[in-house]
């Protein structure tokens, strides 16, 4: 699976997005509690608040990144997949990438989150009390579940400023779910649960979709 997934992506590609994309995420999320940033000096040593400005920004980052790897993939009009039909292997090679490429996300949303909270542990005041972890927990889940939503979404455009666009309007969406989140008070352990429920879903829909898609273009079956 990661030898198909790498086969698939460029060297460039490879090293951006494993590499300097997670750095300078961590980079800002440091100076976000260092006030590097103009934060609050009330808030600096917050990690809570850091972390959710952190995954709004990964959460378009990865909408607009998306682009160059598998944009359009779910638009039979875009015809950068067909190199793929050529082999009988092609398919899996696709679903590799897919798969491969959702748990990409994960990981790096969850490894940044990770230092961020660190960080936040070793050097500020941030005490890891069992209300603080499911808060953290419910943010990062839902900074995926978007993530997942938006590059769904993203892959039905045809030019890469729909991503562009698409990714400015996630964050207001995702602002104001996130502050209707805490206005009802689901910061619990089961809201973590259904999180992790529709982001493993929305995973699932992209894949599926997309496959979907790849099958029907043999035929060219109309959507």
């Amino acid at each position: 699976m990661l030898h198909n997934y790498r086969i698939y992506c460029s060297g460039i590609y490879r090293l951006f997005i494993w590499l300097v994309y997670p750095l300078c995420a961590i980079v800002c999320c440091i100076g976000l509690q260092n006030g590097f940033f103009g934060l609050q000096p009330e808030l600096k040593l917050n990690a809570l608040i850091p972390l959710s400005l952190l995954v709004f920004g990964c959460m378009a980052c990865e909408v607009i990144f998306d682009w160059f790897l598998l944009g359009g993939c779910n638009n039979r009009k875009m015809v950068q997949l067909d190199f793929l039909k050529v082999s009988n292997k092609g398919t899996k090679l696709y679903r590799d990438v897919l798969v491969m490429d959702g748990i990409r996300k994960c990981f790096t949303m969850v490894m940044i989150s990770v230092i961020d909270i660190l960080y936040g542990r070793i050097y500020g005041n941030l005490e890891l009390d069992w209300e603080m972890m499911v808060s953290i927990g419910v943010t990062v889940t839902l900074g995926l579940i978007f993530i997942y939503l938006g590059c769904f979404i993203a892959r039905f455009f045809t030019v890469f400023w729909g991503n562009l666009a698409l990714a400015y309007a996630m964050n207001l969406v995702i602002g104001i779910v996130s502050f209707l989140y805490n206005m009802i008070l689901l910061n619990s352990l089961i809201w973590v649960g259904i999180n992790i429920c529709l982001m493993a879903g929305l995973l699932f829909l992209n894949i599926w979709f997309a496959l979907k898609k790849m099958e029907e273009s043999y035929y060219d079956t109309r959507h």
